[in-house]
């Protein structure tokens, strides 16, 4: 259920973004707004590579851990504990989206340049590629590693998701979210413009320092959204349960009968 929620809510929220501020962004960078279609293909296929993947990697390996009762709960562990199986995660989710999006830029480079296989220039490329490309997927890892904390918050019945408070629960958690995201998106990109440039640029222009606002901004709307729906989803889940036991109670329990 929740690798559904992450993938509904990411597509959405690139599609609607592709919608007016993705206009925007892609002028900046190519100097022409583009057609909306290809805005939205290229922003979705890019969320789904950089928050998708690092998501389905860290679910799985949460799930893996379950399974074999070796995860130690993050809400109840003590930090010792957790922060290892933490690093783990975020490092396997970042590794393994950062291997499918290099691979995808360096076919797609060698698609519309050629192939040139000497060893020199796959080297360089393959440097490039992943000192621009790599920063990205990290944001995905973050995101996947607040899922988790929620999960495991969840499982432990923690105090900040009581069915009592309701969307006070939900929009702690999804603010919360988004200002971590707002902060990894704009760190990234800030690597990811230093990365781009040659020796003979000494500083960031106004280009990147507007790709770096949108990148901030993009990473903490799809950081809200994808936790609050699914804070959402949990209260929901638990309170349906609760109906059903209730319901289930009062059928078992007798009738009092007038006494003759």
């Amino acid at each position: 259920m929740t690798s559904l929620w992450v993938l509904g809510v990411v597509i959405f929220v690139s599609l609607v973004w592709s919608v007016l501020p993705g206009k925007f962004e892609h002028e900046l960078v190519w100097n022409t707004p583009g057609s909306i279609y290809s805005r939205a293909l290229s922003i979705s296929f890019y969320a789904f590579n950089n928050y998708c993947i690092p998501m389905i990697v860290t679910l799985a390996l949460r799930d893996a851990g379950l399974q074999s009762h070796r995860w130690r709960n993050i809400s109840q562990s003590h930090w010792t504990s957790w922060l290892p199986q933490a690093v783990i995660l975020v490092f396997v989710s970042w590794a393994v989206a950062t291997v499918f999006v290099v691979g995808l830029t360096l076919w797609k480079t060698g698609l519309d340049a050629g192939w040139d296989a000497n060893e020199y220039n796959v080297w360089l490329t393959l440097r490039r590629t992943f000192e621009y490309n790599a920063p990205t997927p990290l944001r995905g890892a973050v995101l996947a590693l607040i899922v988790i904390v929620l999960l495991d918050a969840w499982s432990s019945q923690a105090r900040i998701l009581s069915r009592k408070s309701r969307r006070h629960s939900s929009v702690i958690w999804a603010a919360s979210s988004a200002m971590i995201m707002g902060m990894c998106g704009g760190v990234t990109r800030y690597i990811t413009s230093w990365a781009s440039k040659s020796t003979a640029t000494p500083s960031l222009d106004d280009i990147d320092r507007g790709l770096i606002f949108y990148s901030a901004m993009f990473s903490a709307l799809v950081g809200f959204f994808v936790v609050f729906c699914i804070v959402e989803a949990l209260l929901h889940q638990h309170s349906n349960t609760e109906r059903f036991r209730g319901t289930k109670t009062s059928a078992k329990t007798p009738k009092a009968t007038i006494a003759e």
